[in-house]
């Protein structure tokens, strides 16, 4: 398993994701990764469809994902 938390989501934070997959004692090994775009972005829309910043988060869009597909095809 493999989880990718963002540093300014507050309706899930990044340590609420650690303690549930890793566990209070991190003892359980599950790799979680916190990212922090270089722009505004949500919870409910880390991905805006906007004119405004569209090529960073078009790129930021693609290093997600593609962190995703390179765990799955390890």
């Amino acid at each position: 398993m493999y989880a990718i938390t963002l540093r300014k989501d507050h309706v899930i934070p990044p340590f609420e994701i650690i303690n549930t997959l890793q566990g209070a004692y991190r003892d359980i090994n599950i790799k979680v990764e916190e990212l922090d775009f270089d722009r505004d972005y949500t919870h409910e829309d880390p991905f805006p469809v906007t004119k405004h910043n569209s090529e960073q988060i078009s790129k930021d869009f693609k290093m997600v994902f593609k962190k995703v597909c390179d765990f799955y095809n390890a």
